[in-house]
């Protein structure tokens, strides 16, 4: 998504700085899916990769075990590897969809708190949503850090008599995005409750 997103901010002439965290976004995901590759492609490079990754992570935690972090790597590739290529391509297709879903619920946002697309277009909005993407890794899709990373983009195409009617649309994306799946996640879970004390 980060390159896609890359090419949509090239198309509408983005500054140079969104061009930059583009670049920076997408050799990110890159490695991660390198690094995913790398896991797959033999045991013992999981083996080393576990290791490696402990070695790093004593620096803040001294508990990290690399003899356990090895064996989990290991055993994460083992469940993973089996049928592969058809999940990662169904994923994919999937994860696509998601943030398309996702990137035209906030243009939307955009549009119904009154910044048109002359102020705003739709490509400068999507492609740097896209761009910023790899921030929905933090707890609760990216809440507050990818919210700052797009109020700054967006405030800096639209300048900043736009900007509280920035915030108005990053609201109404996150309620919707992030509350109303929580709301539903809560409805589902408390009637799959109350189905399964009667049955």
């Amino acid at each position: 998504m980060p390159s896609i997103g890359l090419v949509l901010l090239a198309i509408v002439g983005a500054e140079s700085g969104n061009v930059a965290l583009a670049v920076l976004f997408a050799v990110l995901a890159g490695a991660i899916v390198a690094g995913l590759l790398v896991v797959l492609a033999q045991e013992r490079w999981a083996a080393l990769l576990g290791r490696l990754s402990a070695s790093v992570a004593q620096r803040l935690r001294r508990e990290a075990d690399p003899e356990q972090w090895s064996q989990t790597v290991v055993d994460f590739r083992s469940r993973v590897s089996s049928g592969l290529p058809g999940k990662l391509a169904r994923s994919m297709v999937a994860l696509v969809l998601m943030v398309i879903a996702d990137a035209t619920i906030l243009t939307l946002a955009i549009r119904f708190t009154g910044i048109g697309p002359d102020v705003l277009p739709s490509l400068l909005v999507v492609g740097t949503f896209w761009t910023a993407y790899p921030l929905t890794v933090m707890p609760l899709f990216g809440f507050g850090v990818l919210d700052a990373a797009l109020l700054a983009a967006f405030t800096e195409a639209a300048g900043l008599e736009a900007e509280a009617s920035i915030v108005a649309a990053l609201a109404i994306w996150r309620g919707v995005t992030l509350l109303g799946t929580l709301v539903l996640g809560a409805v589902v879970t408390l009637r799959w409750r109350r189905q399964a004390r009667k049955g």
